[in-house]
């Protein structure tokens, strides 16, 4: 027989195979959905976290509505989930939620694979290994495993419905003829706006979907009564967009867009009118954050690519303060990408009929996605160029979490096309025919599968947020800093958010009143802060500092005004002249400019309330903007309004660049604080945006040690200081306030020296504490 030759050998390896028909693998693939249930389960959030975690569980919670879109599908599963008897809490229930979703993804990324490679790989095994090498990949891809562990907020669930309809498309593809091809498309075409109704994303999928059928079945697009069934399923998927109106005119207590017509009660005539039809129309295409034309470019297409890459880069190292060795998460970034891209060109030349729709998918979930999102400069993306450029208030990569996740199929195709590589090389008497290849050769190469292993190692660290109650703590901390039945005026997400979760989920602190600034400035904020019902005070549950004395109840709402004063209210009132303002004893010049409605209803707030309701404020900047400041002073982490011009005493200290600080209530406060030793015990600050919020405790913290050292306590402020250099540490606030990791020659933790090391520098950081929150106008 005459000797084959090396092109016929080429040809056989490349050409197209018939996949033969081969039941998926679906109790294996629910065994690797377990397996990585448990693994997000071991790495659980106990309640939330930074940025819109709170208002989505709070949300979910009082099955209320988050921001726009709104998110009705996310609301009324999470709810659910939120009174199923398990874990601690709601918070944690919800959290298991987000790991349940995340996990049916990692399963069905198994199917996929191993539908791929039914027809290359001959044995059952050799797929099932590759298929969970892959779904592990993609389950421990930084992002992807993050906000498995806490639901942020919607994310995981829509991508559920990414990769189910991925698997429903992919059989599809094998065989579009017939009944239950027909059957498929309607359910796709429900499952896609069943997943717009949880997030926008829902709609990610169907270009890819609508490639497939132009591809495969074009004749589709000519059957109108499959058309029909299709858009019928698709109608019936948007239903839950009608939960909108009817739980907004409920007024609960997270009501974002007020979709509703109703005022005052829920009535059938005015849940569904114009103004209903109107309010549920800007809720759903988001028409508040007001984002720019997709030929308005934010930054430049090739940075919004770069942003995308340093992503990228995460998933398989986080390393957001440069600990690693020097090139390693590039390193693994380009290994990572080499797989996927041998991956997707072998599933190209393996199996044509699914590539028809992965293709187009990962196109989609990329550079289409770069471009259609047109993202400003990213948080952590090129500090080289510093405040010089636009940037996005956070970074972005939870926007491509499901290109992440669905990277996991071609890297671990890509794995797989390795495996085969290195056992023919073992068996060069099967010339390149994975069929011909003893199984001993297939055995000696399987260590190429600990790629798979290597985010799960590296992630770690970075991935978990196993006992992480901060933000928990935080908001606990924050309101109990108010007295009873106080206001507090907040700032934007991170001061917020978590104050939402704290009273909404848990309870804590109802009495306080939380208002906005951000969402002062429109309508149906105002109106809900004037329906708000006037909460007890429990003093058994309050902390110990305000027991002893009398808290009597309002009797009317903190911002008193008809609904139709609120909403005569302009958004802005130029001033071409100072104004003065007087309440009681308090006189206050007011600059010229625009003042805005938040102000203006701060100003009403102060005429309406105080001081029968005590006066508090997350970021000293805005009393002081309104010409306050003279009258007020920091308690802990809040700025306390004062009925009389303060002066500077045995109370009240005059820090210079920061103001005036009430010693005594700031030292009773830290002693009733839980975040340090949440921190603390946290071990590493991972997300940098946020950072402004452990600064907050360094700051107050390193003043304690100041003043209590200037006024003869050396002891405390030593203790203060040491405190205030471990978050320091832990919180990765070096730079800001402006000492080394190490501390200089002769400073030794608790020594006496620490006064030079922080105080010195401290107010370098001032001005990023008062502005710790993000409003939610930028988000």
């Amino acid at each position: 027989m005459p000797p084959r030759t090396s092109s016929k050998r080429a040809a056989r390896r490349t050409a197209p195979v018939i996949v033969p028909e081969q039941h998926p693998s679906y109790w294996i693939a629910a065994i690797v959905s377990l397996v990585i249930f448990a693994l997000y389960v071991a790495t659980l959030a106990p309640a939330t976290a930074m940025w819109d975690t709170s208002e989505y569980i709070a949300a979910a919670r009082v099955l209320g509505i988050p921001h726009p879109p709104g998110n009705p599908f996310f609301v009324l599963i999470a709810h659910v989930f939120s009174i199923l008897p398990i874990g601690n809490s709601a918070g944690m229930r919800i959290n298991i939620l987000a790991a349940l979703c995340s996990a049916v993804s990692a399963g069905t990324w198994f199917l996929v694979v191993e539908r791929v490679l039914s027809g290359w790989l001959p044995e059952r095994w050799q797929q099932r290994t590759a298929a969970a090498a892959a779904a592990l990949l993609g389950a421990t891809a930084f992002t992807v495993w993050n906000q498995s562990v806490v639901n942020e907020k919607v994310y995981t669930v829509s991508l559920a419905f990414f990769a189910i309809v991925s698997w429903l498309t992919v059989l599809w593809c094998d065989n579009p003829e017939g009944r239950t091809a027909d059957r498929l498309l309607v359910l796709i075409g429900f499952l896609i706006a069943l997943g717009y109704t949880n997030h926008p994303a829902g709609f990610l999928v169907a270009p890819a979907v609508l490639a497939a059928v132009m591809l495969r079945r074009p004749a589709v697009i000519m059957r109108w009564r499959l058309l029909l069934a299709i858009a019928g399923a698709f109608v019936l998927g948007l239903t839950p967009f009608l939960v909108e109106p009817i739980r907004a005119g409920h007024f609960p207590a997270i009501n974002e867009g007020e979709a509703t017509g109703c005022t005052t009660k829920f009535e059938l005539s005015c849940t569904f009118n114009a103004t209903a039809r109107s309010r549920l129309a800007d809720n759903i295409n988001r028409v508040q954050y007001g984002k720019p034309e997709l030929s308005d470019r934010q930054a430049p297409f090739t940075a919004q690519v770069g942003m995308f890459w340093m992503y990228f880069e995460w998933q398989w190292l986080r390393d957001p303060y440069g600990t690693a060795p020097r090139g390693l998460q590039g390193l693994l970034a380009g290994v990572y990408l080499l797989l996927g891209i041998a991956g997707g060109y072998a599933h190209y030349k393996r199996d044509r009929r699914s590539f028809w729709f992965f293709g187009p998918l990962m196109f989609t979930i990329t550079f289409a996605l770069i471009f259609y999102m047109n993202f400003k400069y990213g948080y952590s993306q090129a500090p080289e160029l510093g405040s010089s450029v636009p940037r996005e208030v956070r970074d972005r990569d939870y926007f491509y979490l499901w290109g992440f996740s669905a990277w996991s199929v071609w890297a671990g195709l890509g794995i797989a096309l390795l495996w085969e590589q290195l056992a023919a090389l073992l068996a060069p008497d099967a010339e390149g025919d994975a069929k011909r290849i003893p199984r001993p050769s297939w055995l000696y190469t399987t260590p190429v599968f600990l790629l798979a292993i290597v985010p799960l190692i590296t992630n770690w660290n970075a991935a978990s947020r196993r006992g992480d109650t901060f933000t928990r703590d935080w908001a606990v901390d924050l309101l109990n800093s108010v007295e009873p039945y106080g206001v507090l005026i907040t700032n934007g997400d991170n001061d917020t958010f978590p104050l939402w979760y704290a009273q909404e989920v848990e309870g804590v602190r109802k009495d306080v009143t939380v208002e906005v600034t951000s969402l002062l400035q429109t309508d149906w904020y105002v109106r809900q802060m004037i329906r708000r019902p006037i909460y007890p005070y429990d003093a058994a549950k309050g902390p110990v500092i305000y027991r002893g004395r009398d808290w009597p109840k309002p009797t009317t709402p903190a911002l008193n005004m008809t609904m139709a004063q609120a909403d005569a209210l302009p958004p802005v009132l130029p001033l071409t002249q100072p104004q003065f303002f007087k309440k009681d004893d308090i006189e206050a010049v007011i600059p010229p400019g625009d003042l805005y409605k938040d102000k203006i209803i701060v100003l009403r707030l102060i005429k309406d309330s105080y001081p029968a309701r005590p006066l508090y404020f997350t970021s000293s900047s805005y009393p002081r903007a309104l010409g306050l400041g003279k009258y007020v002073a920091s308690q802990g982490l809040v700025t306390k309004l004062f009925p009389k011009p303060i002066v500077a005493d045995s109370r009240f200290a005059e820090v210079p660049g920061w103001g005036f600080f009430d010693l005594p209530r700031s030292d009773s406060l830290w002693k009733i604080y839980q975040a340090p030793a949440a921190l603390m015990k946290r071990g590493e600050w991972v997300d940098r945006a946020s950072s402004d919020i452990p600064l907050r405790y360094v700051i107050t913290a390193a003043l304690l040690s100041d003043l209590s050292k200037a006024r003869g306590d050396s002891a405390l402020g030593v203790q203060y200081m040491d405190t205030a250099i471990r978050l320091t540490r832990v919180a990765r606030v070096e730079d800001v306030l402006g000492f080394t990791k190490t501390p200089p020659p002769g400073v030794k933790p608790g020594g006496g020296r620490h006064r030079n090391t922080l105080m010195h520098p401290l107010m370098h950081g001032v001005g990023r504490a008062r502005h710790h929150s993000v409003p939610f106008a930028k988000r």
